[in-house]
């Protein structure tokens, strides 16, 4: 119910952009798509269409589909659905998601292999016997969710191995200095340097702790309340320093699953029947489920355990486990060290009156570094689109950089009616961040251009 919850809320956020993401009149269309071949055609139900009305009735299915999976109607099937709905979301627009992503996905790829419905759905209404079922249930699935979260954590932790982390201490100055990413409290903090030095070792003394208290079985209670208000903490406070979307959102819903069922039966009181005579949807899973389960345990495993000595790169096994399954997932969150390369970006735009016009911020600060320029972006998405653009060069990242800023020319042209456009360009004004009680150096860089008319 909590990731279904999630999963609609997400939709109805990306539909802000739907034309700009995901769209042919957006900066990535489907020929631009089908022009980067590192890209996969794969699970590509969004190929299909470019058009508003037709990603409008995608999305539409989508939310019908996570609104079964929230009611608990079908719930197997809606599960496997939401499961494929967001692999597909995702690969159309590899540019604009994080790790909050890459979790509900994965989160969703063991919901089909789980009795979802056994309590507090819409079928479990419909058979009341399941109330007389065990309140602790145990299969394949359930040592994949709580792995997976393990790891999460666990390697979140071991990968953060720069000297910045491990040794000077200056990882969260570092990392609340990214102006693209830290709210106002973030930006506070930094008065703070010494206090930040003290709480990193603790930051990664904490995420690694996380990685193994989650492996206590519930029945140790207080172990269990623990982990979950350490999680907790851990996730809030990270969402009140930082600008990262539904990241945070995602991870505590998806905690929900690890509350002990005392709590749950206190919250959600149920009345046994007399007996359990039917049992829910992959209640009782066969052998080939619990073998590919199985395998899928060890793969993620592996590939975690793998990431520690070869970065982001797969083997080629695993590659091929991950085309099929798309459950590759890294944890480099701000590791090995946070990124220095930070700054802002400026749509330039010269009329044909010769007047210059500015956007992606406030437009009287011209060139000028905004005073919080995280909220120059309208919402995460729009982040990480700009954010790749610069930081994480794919195969041809012009290409990238060109729609986009056809894009807001047409967006500017809309927004100016009667006006007519001489020539712009996308710049993004780097800011190195600089050692504590150093100051910054900021160089312009045009990452595209029109042909002057």
């Amino acid at each position: 119910m909590a990731l279904a919850g999630v999963f609609i809320f997400d939709l109805l956020l990306r539909a802000r952009d739907l034309q700009m993401f995901y769209g042919d009149d957006g900066v990535l269309s489907r020929k631009l798509f089908l022009q980067q071949t590192w890209l996969p055609a794969d699970y590509q139900v969004f190929l299909a269409t470019g058009s508003f009305w037709g990603l409008s009735l995608f999305f539409v299915a989508g939310v019908l589909g996570g609104m079964c999976l929230f009611v608990g109607f079908k719930t197997r099937w809606a599960s496997l659905f939401c499961w494929a709905f967001t692999v597909s979301l995702q690969l159309r627009n590899p540019m604009i998601i994080d790790g909050g992503d890459e979790l509900l996905r994965l989160l969703f790829f063991w919901c089909p292999f789980l009795p979802l419905s056994a309590r507090w759905s819409w079928e479990a209404r419909k058979n009341p016997d399941w109330a007389n079922l065990p309140e602790n249930y145990r299969s394949v699935a359930t040592v994949g969710v709580i792995l997976q979260y393990a790891l999460l954590y666990f390697f979140a932790g071991l990968l953060k191995s720069g000297d910045e982390w491990r040794k000077t201490g200056e990882a969260l100055y570092y990392t609340l200095s990214i102006d693209q990413f830290a709210t106002h409290l973030g930006k506070w903090m930094l008065q703070f340097p010494d206090l930040l030095r003290l709480l990193t070792p603790l930051a990664v003394g904490l995420e690694l702790a996380l990685g193994i208290l989650i492996l206590f079985p519930p029945g140790f209670l207080k172990t269990r309340l623990v982990f979950l208000g350490l999680a907790l903490l851990f996730h809030l406070s990270i969402a009140f320093l930082m600008n990262i979307g539904i990241f945070m959102l995602i991870a505590v819903m998806g905690l929900v699953v690890f509350l002990p069922p005392a709590v749950l039966n206190r919250v959600f009181p149920t009345e046994p029947s007399s007996g359990a005579e039917s049992f829910p949807p992959a209640y009782r899973l066969g052998r080939i489920s619990v073998g590919f389960g199985s395998f899928m345990v060890f793969y993620i495993l592996f590939v975690n355990i793998q990431s520690v000595w070869t970065g982001k790169k797969l083997s080629s096994w695993t590659h091929a486990v991950a085309r099929i399954t798309y459950e590759h997932q890294h944890w480099h969150l701000f590791a090995p060290g946070p990124f220095r390369e930070d700054g802002w970006f400026v749509f330039e735009v010269t009329d044909q009156e010769g007047k210059v016009w500015y956007s992606l911020g406030p437009s009287d600060v011209g060139l000028k570094k905004p005073s919080h320029v995280a909220s120059t972006f309208p919402n995460h998405r729009w982040r990480r689109w700009f954010q790749n653009l610069v930081l994480d060069p794919f195969e041809d990242t012009q290409s990238w950089r060109n729609s986009t800023a056809f894009y807001l020319a047409q967006q500017w042209l809309k927004a100016h009616p009667g006006k007519s456009i001489k020539k712009y360009r996308l710049i993004f004004m780097e800011e190195i961040t600089p050692s504590p009680g150093s100051d910054p150096q900021v160089d312009l860089k045009v990452l595209a251009e029109s042909v002057e008319k």
